[in-house]
């Protein structure tokens, strides 16, 4: 009788830590979720995701930082050269505005530094390039000058490569949701599993 009783109270201490472990978990659960499901629902952050992505593809695009570079190269016009600078200078802000987003996500944070990396090429080539002023001044110190920034296709390979960085970055932002879903997925069966053990220790208690 003695050891139906002292294993009773084995059970029941068990019993006891598996619900209090299960509230705990509960409590996590619940904070994950919630914070799962803003991500997931919450439009606002994926609108100004798209836009920061768009910024970055407009200032450094074809109409953007590439036009100007064209027009650097053929005229030496100096406005292109400001129009460079500025677009350059657009395209990190918004850069760094989305590794104010995705700090949580460590894959698009990893992504996010090759996109400041191309990015940081482009805004390397509007500081260095020379002022031509506007008549060709070939065999003068700023050609020679002018002849060791990239060639336009040059430039226009690095702006591909950024796109895909960028498209890279939206495939990363759907994994990392898939994945928040998974792990909700597999917390459930826990506290499930865990419910399932402690009703049968409650029960071997009772009995």
């Amino acid at each position: 009788m003695r050891t139906l009783s002292s294993t009773s109270r084995i059970l029941s201490a068990v019993a006891v830590l598996a619900a209090a472990a299960l509230a705990l978990g509960g409590a996590y659960f619940a904070g994950f979720i919630s914070e799962l499901q803003r991500d997931l629902n919450d439009p606002a952050i994926h609108r100004q995701a798209d836009r920061h992505i768009g910024s970055i593809e407009k200032a450094l695009g074809y109409d953007g930082f590439l036009k100007a570079y064209r027009n650097y190269r053929l005229t030496g016009d100096g406005a292109a050269s400001e129009q460079m600078n500025r677009k350059a200078a657009e395209a990190i802000v918004a850069i760094r505005q989305l590794q104010a987003i995705y700090t949580s996500n460590p894959t698009a944070t990893e992504t996010l530094r090759e996109a400041h990396a191309i990015a940081g090429a482009f805004d390397h080539v509007a500081r260095t390039a020379p002022q031509l002023g506007p008549a060709a001044l070939r065999g003068t110190a700023a050609m020679e000058e002018l002849g060791t920034l990239p060639q336009i296709p040059q430039l226009e390979a690095a702006y591909l490569s950024l796109r895909s960085v960028l498209d890279r970055l939206k495939q990363a932002e759907r994994a990392h949701q898939l994945g928040g879903v998974a792990s909700v997925l597999s917390w459930s069966q826990m506290l499930i599993l865990g419910a399932l053990a402690s009703l049968v220790m409650l029960l071997l208690v009772v009995a």
